[in-house]
């Protein structure tokens, strides 16, 4: 099973987590211990002589500021192992939820992100993807700082926190993706009345979770790319955004065991909001077998976000504004010849009229809900035959007042 309980994994870091967490100085052994109980052997390497450089800067992605700049940083590399490998959550071939706390920022000092996308790619910068059996299953990334706070698990324990060292009080998730390796684009084009990003201290820290799955019968080394859009300084006129992100496994790994293995079932979860901005939009991720998800406000249905399959190479969609996940596949490709597997190749996302709400205010009740149908369309299976875990997860960008 892929599943990871919150109960087994507090077994290797209860005694760290029952005092308050400093980040800086536990950010490394708590997420080292994690990574190394689960992916022993694998995880980051040193850097592999001739490979391609570590940054280069791109074209500007965001024209509409001319001062923007975009840049393209590799990570890692990661030694991914093969799928005649399992790890310690049984999983073939995967490098399972590996904690990168060493990262480097794009900017320095205080600096505004516009937009920003991952990849995956080889040491010679060829793309690595599913055509050559290497999948960005997800990852998520984390601004860490004494002004930083999760919406969502502040308060509770949060194991995406502990896992990088931290705790949803001193740390948040801003950004994941899959391998369908969408740009969030924090100007997109339904905003027409003013300009918006992400804003960095010159105290935050980044931190990772990458989770890989390598579908060879070989270890695969590759590097993580994470390609930025950002502007200098606080520019007049942009407007400071946050994430929130809603998730059926909420503070968990975001996995949950099927309800079942064959037919239609849901998946929920509920949050009572504690935080107020207005809404720029939202969207979905599920896996594949998953139909669409939706989202409630006090009991009214607001968005959903409808799953489209097909057998292009890009894996699960994510929705506008930068939440992704990878299509993971249990097996091999599909042989040349053969009928290919279709797979979630993309996700509506709700925004603008489509959306059924505009503003985040304390009190509300929001629920998420995920439907899977296995009888309309194949769920991931490992090899015995049973279906894999599941996600039902959204995020949500909303305008949050500058500080």
């Amino acid at each position: 099973m892929r599943f990871l309980s919150l109960a087994s994994l507090t077994l290797f870091t209860s005694q760290a987590a029952a005092t308050p967490v400093v980040v800086d100085k536990r950010q490394g052994f708590l997420g080292g211990l994690v990574g190394n109980l689960l992916n022993t052997g694998y995880g980051k390497v040193p850097d592999i002589p001739g490979a391609a450089p570590r940054k280069a800067e791109l074209q500007n992605r965001t024209p509409q500021v001319q001062e923007a700049k975009t840049v393209k940083i590799r990570y890692g590399p990661y030694n991914v192992p093969n799928m005649g490998h399992k790890g310690a959550t049984g999983e073939s071939g995967t490098l399972f939820n590996y904690p990168d706390v060493k990262i480097e920022r794009p900017c320095e000092g205080e600096c505004v992100l516009l937009g920003i996308s991952a990849g995956l790619e080889y040491a010679n910068g060829s793309d690595a993807n599913t055509a050559n059996g290497l999948w960005l299953h997800h990852m998520v990334a984390f601004t860490v700082g004494e002004n930083r706070m999760d919406p969502t698990c502040v308060g509770k324990t949060s194991l995406p926190h502990m896992v990088i060292g931290s705790d949803a009080s001193k740390s948040e998730r801003f950004f994941s993706s899959g391998n369908e390796r969408s740009q969030a684009r924090f100007n997109p084009p339904w905003v027409k009345d003013s300009m918006m990003g992400y804003y960095l201290l010159p105290t935050d820290k980044f931190a990772f979770i990458v989770d890989l799955m390598n579908q060879n019968m070989e270890d695969k080394t590759v590097y993580m790319t994470m390609t930025y859009d950002y502007v200098m300084g606080r520019p007049a006129g942009i407007d400071n955004i946050k994430a929130i992100w809603l998730d059926a496994a909420q503070c968990g790994t975001s996995e949950i065991p099927p309800k079942s293995q064959d037919g239609a079932y849901s998946v929920k979860y509920g949050w009572t909001a504690n935080i107020e901005g207005d809404i720029l939009g939202a969207g979905g991720h599920v896996h594949d077998g998953g139909t669409h998800l939706t989202l409630k406000v006090d009991g009214n249905q607001v968005c959903d976000a409808v799953a489209s399959y097909g057998t292009g190479g890009g894996g699960m969609g994510g929705p506008a504004g930068g939440m992704g996940g990878g299509a993971k596949a249990a097996g091999k490709p599909a042989a040349a010849g053969t009928n290919p597997t279709e797979h979630i190749t993309s996700m509506s996302s709700c925004f603008g009229e489509k959306l059924g709400v505009n503003k985040l205010v304390k009190g509300q009740k929001w629920e998420l809900e995920g439907f899977y149908d296995y009888a309309k369309h194949p769920g991931m299976k490992h090899d015995n035959g049973k279906q894999e875990n599941v996600m039902a997860i959204s995020i949500m960008y909303i305008k949050n007042p500058k500080f």
